[in-house]
């Protein structure tokens, strides 16, 4: 048997360590209330850094520079209803106006940024592309084809130095060995290709993914692999150049198309304030007897009919089935350079 004392003791105790538990936890509570108010003050520090550090980019086109990648890395996301973001731990910041193509995560480190302008034929947008230079980014040419070697000149004349992209033709494919914690991803301009791509089997617990160009229908496949070497395909139309770097360097469909969109919205606004400019010139020019200073096509307005079909596209839910508004705005554009080719020769102040 216990006696008083013995159990007043024991009991003391008991409160003692109880006490010291609740003091123990409440520091450790505090402790990690700190570190948490601590982090995601660094992660609001950090996405406004990043933020700026993007929109600087922006402003230096058609070059590449470095950016610094925080700790926690950068993740890239866009909803099916482009609700834009990018991450930095649990901070997430809107993409806003910047038209940015990127792959799903940036590590740590280092990573390059290039500008370019999206001219439709004239400067619409400013597109800026991300990449992770541990990644390795493969370019599928098929030298024996003109068409897949025209593709790859005129795509090589618009990359700057500093975006280091592999060249080799279909049969090196089955010779690249995966490396560990590395990224794969094979562009195939104009060759015709399917799954598995004629990777070897050392990359079925690789992350890889494909992105098909076809020049012709101007189409652009986004292939992410599942399990072994089968892969879900997406495909999704391009227009202009820059977009098919848009597509290389997005980590899927919803990020390109989300990226496009803002630019044919953009573009949309453009033409009408060029429309204006238009008209404000061929009157201008008619009052000073310069009826050869023609700002239209007869029956024809291929800026009012940029305007309204990038508008249409900037809406789309899907642009394969509004394939016909690709090629009508492709018609449009070369209509507008022709035009405005012509004023030019002929000394008249051009609309762009």
């Amino acid at each position: 048997m216990v006696n008083k004392k013995g159990f007043e003791l024991q009991f003391h105790w008991i409160l003692v360590l109880i006490a010291g538990a609740i003091i123990l936890f409440f520091f450790f509570s505090v402790v990690q209330k700190q570190r948490s108010l601590s982090s995601e003050r660094l992660a609001i520090t950090l996405s406004t850094d990043i933020d700026a550090v993007f929109s600087s980019a922006l402003e230096s086109k058609d070059t590449s520079q470095v950016l610094t990648v925080p700790d926690s890395g950068i993740a890239f996301s866009c909803s099916d209803v482009c609700d834009c973001n990018f991450w930095i731990g649990k901070k997430s910041n809107p993409f806003g106006d910047k038209i940015i193509f990127a792959p799903d995560f940036l590590e740590s480190g280092r990573a390059v940024a290039w500008s370019s302008d999206w001219n439709m034929p004239f400067r619409a947008a400013n597109f800026l592309f991300l990449r992770d230079p541990a990644d390795k980014y493969f370019v599928v040419m098929n030298p024996a084809d003109s068409r897949s070697r025209n593709l790859f000149r005129e795509l090589n004349k618009s990359l700057p130095a500093g975006v280091a992209l592999s060249v080799i033709s279909p049969a090196d494919v089955l010779d690249i060995v995966p490396v560990e914690d590395v990224k794969y991803r094979f562009v195939f301009l104009d060759t015709e290709t399917g799954p598995p791509f004629g990777l070897s089997d050392d990359f079925r617990n690789f992350d890889v993914s494909v992105v098909y160009v076809n020049s012709v229908d101007k189409s652009v496949t986004f292939y992410q692999k599942r399990r072994g070497l089968t892969f879900n395909a997406d495909t999704s139309l391009y227009a202009g150049n820059p977009a098919v770097f848009a597509a290389v360097f997005s980590a899927d469909k919803d990020i390109f198309e989300c990226g496009m969109k803002k630019a044919f919205s953009r573009l949309s606004v453009v033409a009408d304030i060029l429309d204006k400019r238009a008209d404000d010139l061929e009157e201008a020019m008619f009052g000073e007897s310069r009826s050869d200073c023609v700002y239209s096509a007869p029956d024809l307005n291929y800026l009012e009919d940029i305007s309204r079909i990038a508008r249409d596209l900037s809406l789309s839910s899907s642009f394969v089935q509004d394939s016909e508004d690709f090629i009508a705005l492709r018609s449009a554009v070369d209509g507008v350079a022709s035009l405005n080719n012509n004023l030019v020769q002929q000394s008249c102040p051009g609309i762009y």
